[in-house]
């Protein structure tokens, strides 16, 4: 029996007990005879201390070896029930160590310790671990942390167990931390999550300080430990750089669940250990080395095209993440804007380089730029002018570099602030420059695009997001090009082109999701409609929905006039009212163009109709746009409304004017004219009219694929043109268009008016519209705060809202809360209006 090496040593400062649990010596008592294991964990898992307590419950007797350099003992000897075989690496002589000991003793059951791996070469011979256990498989589970918790008296509650495996992974020595520095302070806080982890690094520390780790894999650690996360081969080219194997120590980080996903493709720590690495790294590393590795990693990860991993591996060293985003500034925007705001946050004094400044403002306010949210708040706007003024004082130096994308930005700002005109001549300029840098003048492009939107100037933005998708291409900017074309697609569904709606119909494939999911949605949303996949349509329209308009305003009307009609179809429309109430209220008036006032009294109008109040939608037609014939969509909705209100010789005289108008020569616009017709000659017992107008609209849509007109007049109407429709004799492909349509009608029965609230619900926003606070409605309901949070959560899904004030104002609305129950929030209690459940 031989000594262990220094490596094979637990911890210092480990905590054996913390290993004994019942799973885990039931694991070790499950070994069969002649088993192999391979017990395979980074430096300081607790997998030395794993198969030390298995050995030491053997009835038999127990050889300790290591590899290189291991001795075999005399064949006189007796044979061991175990051997535990610790080897530091993975390469020829622990293979042969393991081949040696597996022939000589083939009946002892065999545990090999590895940070490694199994030794390549092995699988050849035949030799493979009959079983594997990873950090993952002894990390702790919730309830043994509930368990080991209380046997220290210091008992945790549900969600602090969990709170614990968010920060520690379930690694077993931060969690033993952990939970002695809640004993000491006598309750669980974070200050318990910092102090327990910050105690078991320390210890991680000392192991490496006394030889018994790698320094190299401590240095790799701390530094990619400390960060906010990489991508999966960001980390794979820092670990190859920094230390020696690794890669296998890499994979044995993720194995044992210490490496984790966290969000948006990012890979990293668990957020206690990676505060208590960034504590650690300006302890144990001089600064100019963490410079010197940072550098190095820089070069390797930048040359591989990872510059969000060498920023993230430089955010705590502003001068190196100054130097790479100057150098880099137009990259930045492919990353990221929540990680670059972070990155930037404090680079706003004086001297900062004004290509920094650049890549913090496009972070702030571009569209353009990757995860732009879509939302900027007013301090956010604020800091972004001053910013940009900062810019705008560049050194003629940097004219040539930053000044044109300076001009699309500023033009950006222009468009938020409701001028558009001279947004829409800047960006155009600057979109027609052939002498810009390629990838400035496609996002030139795009805010062309975004700003026509904005405006009502279709073709223009169908003609310049065309350009850009192509210049996207050209510079093998798959994001730029996915974006143009998302935004193209979006304004072509809107328009009354009928080439561009056919020529998009037949040429675009699958529409691929940028970054920026609205327009994409908008887009998948808009289709759904046009062919009555009502499936597709709840699915979209349960995805959360913003009632704030922001900058490019443009996108988001085109959103909310595809959620205005599906509520229309799904027959909710109180819920788009209410929705466009909440609009009304939040919006900045002078910062809409005529265009985009004119949307939303459409919009408005849409609801209007589906929700079977034809008066006030008559009023806001005439009072907009007067008695007389204007805009065939106009006089569309002017028939859907004097149809309700049983003028329908009207309506037909208004429905003829728009069929026959020029504007209205866009075919799939047809479709819904003649659907009208059809229901107005029915009306009107004009049989022969009605059968040729329906015929009509069967073959358009038969043609077109388009199935949504038939669905917007609602459900009762829908099924008496379908009856109708049966009655004619129509070729194969129309018949399976009435086919689809039948189908899509079914699917609308089973669609309620409103997804109802429980009697329970309806309780709580009772307790809602009487401002009542969790706990009180908790307490007033005798449930849990956390069932009422549940409920709340459940109620604004239900309603279309996000928050309390939205839910009381859609439940009145709705009538689920009566006179006698309205509260005082009527007017507005600023104080709930971000509130979420909880």
């Amino acid at each position: 029996m031989l000594d262990r090496p220094e490596w094979g040593e637990r911890m210092l400062g480990e905590d054996p007990a913390v290993y004994a649990r019942p799973r885990v010596v039931r694991l070790g008592a499950s070994l069969r005879q002649g088993a192999t294991v391979l017990l395979r964990g980074p430096h300081g898992s607790g997998m030395s201390t794993v198969a030390e307590q298995w050995a030491d419950a053997a009835t038999g007797p127990v050889l300790r070896l290591t590899s290189p350099g291991t001795v075999l003992p005399e064949h006189d000897a007796p044979s061991p029930q175990v051997v535990v075989l610790t080897v530091p690496t993975a390469r020829r002589a622990e293979a042969e160590a393991i081949r040696n000991v597996r022939e000589r003793w083939p009946q002892a059951v065999l545990l090999v310790v590895s940070p490694w791996g199994w030794p390549d070469g092995l699988d050849v011979l035949g030799l493979r671990p009959d079983t594997v256990i990873t950090g993952r498989t002894v990390a702790f589970t919730a309830q043994e942390v509930a368990e080991l918790a209380h046997s220290r008296g210091a008992p945790l509650d549900a969600n602090e167990c969990r709170e614990v495996l968010v920060a520690t992974a379930g690694q077993p020595p931060f969690v033993s931390g952990v939970l002695r520095a809640a004993e000491r302070s006598g309750h669980f806080s974070e200050a318990a999550v910092r102090d327990g982890c910050d105690v078991a690094m320390s210890s991680l520390a000392t192991s490496a300080f006394h030889g018994l780790m790698p320094w190299p894999i401590w240095e790799a650690g701390l530094l990619t430990a400390s960060a906010d996360g990489f991508s999966a081969q960001g980390l794979a080219v820092l670990w190859d750089l920094l230390a020696e194997d690794g890669a296998a120590v890499l994979h044995t980080l993720r194995l044992g669940g210490l490496i984790l996903p966290q969000g948006d493709d990012l890979f990293g720590f668990p957020r206690g250990i990676r505060g208590a690495a960034a504590r650690r790294l300006t302890t144990d590393i001089p600064e100019d080395r963490v410079v010197e590795l940072q550098r190095q990693g820089c070069a390797a990860l930048i040359e591989r095209g990872h510059l969000a991993d060498a920023l993230a591996l430089t955010a705590r060293t502003p001068s190196l993440t100054t130097e790479l985003v100057a150098e880099h500034w137009r990259s930045v925007a492919d990353i990221p804007a929540t990680r670059v705001r972070t990155w930037l946050r404090g680079m706003v004094h004086a001297g900062t380089d004004p290509r920094v400044l650049l890549a913090h403002v496009r972070a702030i306010v571009d569209a353009t730029h990757h995860g732009y949210p879509g939302y900027v708040t007013d301090p956010d706007r604020e800091l972004a002018a001053h910013l940009l003024d900062r810019v705008g004082d560049h050194p003629p130096e940097l004219e040539a570099e930053i000044g044109p994308m300076l001009d699309v930005i500023s033009g950006a700002m222009d468009r938020a602030n409701g001028h558009h005109a001279e947004a829409l001549q800047t960006h155009q300029a600057l979109a027609e420059d052939l002498t810009l840098d390629p990838r400035d003048r496609v996002v030139a492009q795009l805010h062309t695009g975004l700003t026509a939107i904005g405006v009502g100037e279709g073709t223009t933005a169908e003609a310049v997001l065309r350009g850009a998708r192509t210049g996207g291409l050209a510079q093998h900017d798959r994001r730029l090009s996915d974006l143009a074309n998302e935004l193209h697609a979006l304004t072509v569904s809107a328009s009354s082109d009928t080439a561009a709606w056919w020529r998009l119909m037949a040429e675009s494939g699958p529409i691929q999701s940028s970054t920026w999911e609205l327009p994409a949605r908008a887009w998948r949303l808009s289709i759904a409609l046009s062919r009555l996949d009502i499936d597709m349509v709840r699915r979209l329209m349960d995805r959360p929905w913003s009632p704030v308009l922001d900058d490019p305003i443009g996108v988001h009307l085109l959103d909310m006039q595809a959620r205005v009609i599906a509520h229309s179809v799904l027959r909710t429309p109180r819920i788009a009212l209410n929705h466009l109430a909440i609009i009304d209220a939040s919006s900045r008036r002078d910062h809409l163009s005529d265009s985009q006032m004119q949307q939303l009294r459409s919009y408005r109008t849409e609801a209007l109709l589906a929700a079977g109040e034809a008066r006030r939608a008559l009023d806001m037609i005439e009072e907009a746009h007067g008695t007389e014939p204007e805009h065939y969509y106009v006089e569309v909705y002017r028939a859907r409304a004097l149809m309700q209100l049983g003028q329908t010789d009207a309506a037909v005289r208004a429905l003829t004017w728009a069929r026959d108008a020029d504007s209205a020569r866009a075919g799939r616009h047809l479709v819904w004219i003649h659907v009208l017709l059809a229901l107005a000659h029915e009306e009107l017992g004009e049989d022969r009219s009605a059968h040729t107008c329906l015929e009509d609209a069967l073959v358009l849509g038969a043609a077109s694929g388009i199935s949504l007109p038939f669905a917007r007049q609602g459900l009762e109407a829908m099924t008496t043109l379908l009856a109708r429709a049966d009655e004619l004799t129509v070729d194969q492909a129309t018949r399976q268009y009435l086919t689809d349509l039948q189908t899509a009608r079914d699917r609308l029965r089973g669609t309620a008016q409103t997804q109802p609230l429980t009697s329970q619900e309806r309780k709580v926003v009772i307790l809602l519209a009487r401002d009542d606070s969790v706990r009180a409605m908790a307490a007033a309901l005798h449930v849990s705060p956390n069932t009422i949070k549940t409920q709340l959560r459940n109620i604004y899904r239900k309603l279309g809202v996000r928050n309390r004030t939205e839910a009381v104002r859609a439940a009145r609305s709705l009538g689920f809360v009566d006179d006698a129950d309205k509260a005082t929030t009527e007017s507005g209690r600023s104080q709930w209006s971000a509130e979420q459940p909880g």
